[in-house]
């Protein structure tokens, strides 16, 4: 494994370890009375994981994956807690808020003119700018509601759209 994949896997488990420390307090919360039970709960189709019922989200919602994926971890954890569906919001907060760390760390590079001052301020920049992410209360509601999942995957995808992008031009991360 070379060093700087180390280096981004690092990253990576500590950004996910900020996010199990601030919203972790959530994992013995309920399901929320509303989404979360029509969605996930009382939803045949989530709880139930087969091949029907993955094909029946892809030709009837307008959000399969999400629901393919509540599938998976009803598969895994069961229907009964929102411990395993929160535990992962938890961790796709902290994935994303590392892609904020390299989105800004690429965007530096374009912004500043000499490497030097490029590399210290961009990766002090990149870091604050992902930590604020991390840790700003507006995104409460995304990771501890277990129904807002489909915003945590919204970003994930629109980062890694970015990031792919900026490697296409030909920006190293």
């Amino acid at each position: 494994m070379s060093k700087e994949l180390k280096k981004h896997l690092i990253l990576t488990l500590l950004f996910i370890l900020g996010a199990l420390a601030i919203f972790g307090i959530s994992l013995p919360y309920p399901f929320f009375v509303f989404d979360d039970s029509i969605h996930i709960v009382n939803n045949t189709r989530v709880s139930f994981f087969n091949l029907e019922n993955i094909i029946w989200h892809w030709q009837n919602s307008k959000t399969p994956l999400i629901f393919n994926f509540w599938q998976m971890l009803a598969l895994i954890f069961g229907t009964d807690s929102a411990w395993g569906f929160r535990l992962a919001n938890i961790i796709i907060h902290g994935i994303n808020s590392y892609l904020v760390y390299i989105w800004i760390k690429i965007l530096s590079r374009k912004t500043f003119d000499s490497f030097d001052q490029q590399k210290s301020f961009g990766e002090i920049s990149a870091f604050i700018g992902a930590i604020f992410f991390l840790v700003h209360p507006l995104h409460t509601e995304v990771v501890v509601w277990v129904s807002a999942q489909k915003d945590s995957f919204v970003t994930l995808f629109g980062m890694l759209s970015f990031i792919f992008y900026f490697k296409t031009i030909c920006i190293e991360i």
